[in-house]
């Protein structure tokens, strides 16, 4: 497992993926192909533990999750990447080999029943397709272009507005859009994001993406992976002050309110985590990278209106904080863990003291995440999970 790091904080958290291009990277996914061979040749389970996020490591080409390429007889295929736009609408990117063909599926009565609805070609790269999921039947996917040229990596961008049965170009942004149409999401940059990286919300009449009209107030702005339904939430720097902040619009983007966490001061950038699930229970932790350690946690009970902080909560012996996490449904925090070189999920009911909550698996390829105030997803290359309370887990098996 890579090291903590805020900086991959969210990566492929319900899809919101743009893949950093710096050295550190290809060392962390070198570590996690290794590893990964490891786990598979020990026939251990490959397991995710997200955003969300929105995604807290660096992702395994697919070409790690199996070894060697191609299928074994009656084998079933690995899931490779999934996401939810509601309850009911389920998605999943399922392969049958490294150099296979990968094809999504979906799932309208969550989760019961999965439809075959796309293929993508094989990639060149071995990186599995990660659809962005910004409403229950709005999907969008970057696709490489089949003969880029020398030295480059040009994407193709592709909106969906059926669940995946119709691909077709994005084209140029839309006009800005007053607010998000009910029930999406809203987009935005994950990593690193740069000073000019504008938060784009779903047209669904029109097919496409369209700007913002009133973007929240923050610079390097990150949407947390929250339902619809609890509000906009972006965390970033005050442009003011340069500390970290968060902002939350319950008006779909219209108007923003922004909370400075003034204690805190402007370190790698005001990265940070935030979660939420309905709205009301909010916690914000920041990480001590080097310790491993949670530096401090906040908690508000009433939308961000007040908060209460709690400064080096404890972590169970030979536990090191990786950064993303979700509210449950009875407000515990949950936050994603490692323990030598395995990953878990570790449970506080108010951000004091964690205990283990789901034992070490091998290889995280993503945190579990929020879909709506009484449903969360998570998945790993065998099955799809669903919970009901963030604390309970159960699989689906997408066909």
């Amino acid at each position: 497992m890579p090291e903590p790091d805020f900086r991959g904080l969210q990566d492929e958290l319900n899809g919101l993926v743009q893949q950093p291009d710096f050295g550190t990277v290809r060392r962390r996914a070198g570590r996690l192909r290794a590893r990964a061979r490891v786990a598979a040749a020990a026939g251990t389970l490959v397991a995710a533990a997200v955003a969300v996020l929105a995604a807290v490591t660096v992702l395994p080409s697919l070409a790690a999750l199996r070894e060697p390429p191609g299928p074994a007889a009656g084998a079933r295929p690995e899931v490779v990447w999934a996401g939810a736009g509601d309850r009911d609408h389920l998605y999943a990117v399922l392969a049958d080999c490294a150099d296979c063909v990968q094809r999504l599926v979906a799932s309208t009565d969550g989760g019961r029943t999965w439809q075959r609805r796309s293929e993508f070609g094989a990639r060149p790269d071995g990186d599995p397709v990660r659809p962005t999921v910004l409403g229950p039947t709005f999907l969008v996917v970057d696709l490489p272009l089949a003969d880029p040229g020398k030295g480059s990596r040009p994407t193709a961008r592709r909106i969906s507005v059926d669940g995946g049965r119709i691909w077709r170009d994005a084209g140029a942004a839309g006009s800005a859009r007053e607010a998000a149409a009910p029930g999406t999401r809203i987009w935005g940059c994950v990593l690193y994001a740069p000073p000019d990286c504008g938060i784009v919300v779903a047209d669904p009449e029109a097919g496409a993406l369209a700007p913002l009209a009133s973007p929240p107030p923050l610079d390097a702005a990150v949407p947390l992976v929250a339902p619809p339904s609890a509000g906009y939430w972006v965390r970033g720097c005050d442009p003011a002050t340069g500390r970290p902040a968060l902002a939350v619009s319950r008006t779909g983007g219209r108007s923003w309110s922004t909370h400075v966490f003034d204690r805190d001061s402007a370190v790698d950038g005001c990265f940070f985590d935030a979660a939420t699930t309905d709205g009301r229970t909010v916690v914000v932790s920041f990480l001590d990278p080097d310790a491993g350690a949670l530096r401090r946690v906040y908690r508000s009970t009433d939308g961000g209106a007040g908060w209460r902080s709690t400064d080096s909560p404890r972590l169970p012996e030979g536990w090191r904080a990786q950064g993303a996490s979700l509210v449950a449904r009875d407000g515990s925090h949950v936050i994603l863990a490692q323990r030598e070189t395995s990953s878990g999920l570790l449970v506080s009911p108010d951000g004091r003291v964690y205990t283990q909550l789901s034992e070490p698996v091998a290889v995280v390829l993503a945190p579990p995440a929020p879909v709506d105030q009484g449903r969360y997803l998570w998945y790993d290359a065998r099955h799809v999970y669903l919970s009901e309370d963030g604390l309970r887990w159960r699989p689906v098996t997408p066909e």
